[in-house]
C-alpha cells in the first residue's frame, strides 16, 4: 500500500516537473517571437518580410448594472446582465483593441471569436499600408507569417472556427505562413491580462473622482 502511495507521488511530481518545463519554454518561445517582431517592425522591413503577432483573449464577464459589493434592494433578486469583453493586444504598438458586447448581442463561440480576429485584421492592415504608403515603401502582397496566442479554452480558442481561420488568411492572400498558438493551461497570463488589469485600475480611478465630487 505505502509502495502504491509512494509510486502514485512519484508520478505526480513528475507530471508536475513536465508541466514546469514546458510552461518555462512556452514563455520563452512568446518572449522570443514578441522580440522578433517588435525587432521587425521598428527596422521598418518590406512588406513581403514582416510578421505580426497578436494576443487574444476574453477578460471576466463584467455586469451590468454592477454595484460592487452592494447590491441594494429589489435588485438583489435579479441577475446582473452580463457584458463580454474581447481584447486583442498587438505587439508592435503594445496596445489594446477592445470589443465589448452584451450577452444578448452574441455569445462567446468560436464563430464570434473568428469574426472579431477578422474585424480587427482589417482595421490593422488598413493602417500599417496607409504607414507604408507614407514611408514610400511597397504595401501589397502577403505579409510573411502571422502568430495569435490564445489561452486553452477549447469552446473559444480551439475549435475548428479558429483554424479555418488560419487557412483563410493563408488562402486570401493575407500571409504566406498562419499560426495559432494555445498557451499552457495554468500558466496563461499574458500581455491581454495586463492591459485588462491597465482598463480596470482607470475605470475604478474615474469613479473615485465621480464620488468625490
Amino acid at each position: 500500500m505505502i509502495q502504491k502511495e509512494e509510486e502514485e507521488l512519484l508520478e505526480l511530481t513528475a507530471q508536475a516537473s513536465r508541466h514546469v518545463v514546458m510552461a518555462q519554454v512556452m514563455r520563452d518561445v512568446y518572449n522570443r517571437i514578441k522580440k522578433f517582431v517588435e525587432l521587425l517592425f521598428k527596422a521598418r522591413v518590406q512588406w513581403k518580410f514582416m510578421v505580426l503577432a497578436f494576443v487574444l483573449d476574453f477578460s471576466q464577464n463584467l455586469n451590468v448594472p454592477s454595484y460592487s459589493e452592494e447590491q441594494p434592494g429589489e435588485t438583489y433578486y435579479f441577475s446582473p446582465l452580463n457584458a463580454y469583453l474581447f481584447g486583442i493586444y498587438t505587439f508592435i504598438h503594445d496596445r489594446l483593441k477592445a470589443f465589448v458586447y452584451l450577452e444578448g448581442e452574441a455569445k462567446k463561440g468560436g464563430n464570434n471569436v473568428a469574426s472579431m480576429i477578422i474585424h480587427f485584421l482589417k482595421e490593422t492592415f488598413i493602417e500599417l499600408k496607409e504607414l507604408y504608403k507614407e514611408l514610400g515603401m511597397k504595401n501589397d502582397g502577403p505579409i510573411d507569417s502571422i502568430y495569435l496566442f490564445f489561452d486553452n479554452c477549447g469552446g473559444q480558442n480551439k475549435n475548428r472556427f479558429v483554424i479555418r481561420l488560419l487557412h483563410l488568411l493563408v488562402l486570401s492572400g493575407i500571409c504566406k505562413n498562419a499560426f495559432a498558438i494555445f498557451l499552457i493551461r495554468g500558466h496563461t497570463k499574458n500581455d491581454c491580462d495586463r492591459m485588462f488589469n491597465l482598463v480596470k485600475i482607470n475605470y475604478r480611478k474615474k469613479i473615485f473622482l465621480l464620488q468625490i465630487k
